[in-house]
């Protein structure tokens, strides 16, 4: 694991909680908000067919 990695998990886990893109991308410094959504990997809460 690297930095890198842990900016992408930071902005996910923010995205989780609740927190707002523009907010998250504020907090990593991005210039633009569609920098952060590539970094905050968005999570659907879907389950694939036939997982669990």
């Amino acid at each position: 694991m690297n930095f890198h990695d842990l900016r992408h998990s930071c902005a996910s886990i923010m995205l989780g909680l609740g927190v707002n893109l523009y907010t998250i991308s504020k907090i990593l410094g991005h210039a633009n908000v569609q920098t952060t959504q590539r970094y905050a990997h968005l999570q659907c809460g879907c389950s694939a067919p036939g997982a669990g």
